[in-house]
């Protein structure tokens, strides 16, 4: 089956940060952030990260940090927040192109141990068991 993505929709916030979703109703979803994952970011994002968790529902979910640049606590408790939330709604989160310090934090903080952490995104995101 060819798999299909389709940009819903961009915001670009007044600070440095970005979020986008990618997927079809039926199929994995992707969000892309762009920029630095600090307090100031995720209260610009915070909104469109609850609503991710209705879209997303029981699929797999890819958290793309391929160009987040920086990441502190309050990224680490977003995605955090995303994870619990998910699994609750027996969804999946996954954090994909992850690199340089957002990278090296989250494996310090053993973040790695609970939800998969890859340095590449795979087109084929399969739900973890």
């Amino acid at each position: 089956m060819r798999r299909k993505s389709a940009l819903i929709f961009e915001i670009k916030l007044e600070a440095a940060m970005i979020i986008s979703f990618e997927g079809e109703f039926s199929e994995n979803y992707k969000v892309n952030l762009s920029g630095e994952f600090d307090a100031l970011g995720c209260k610009e994002i915070r909104e469109q990260l609850e609503g991710v968790v209705d879209r997303c529902g029981e699929r797999t979910l890819a958290l793309d940090l391929k160009d987040v640049s920086f990441i502190d606590s309050s990224g680490v408790g977003a995605i955090v927040f995303l994870f619990k939330r998910l699994r609750a709604v027996k969804g999946y989160l996954t954090l994909v192109n992850v690199q340089g310090q957002p990278l090296e934090l989250l494996t310090l903080l053993r973040v790695d141990e609970a939800i998969p952490v890859k340095p590449f995104f795979e087109n084929d995101v399969q739900s973890e068991a």
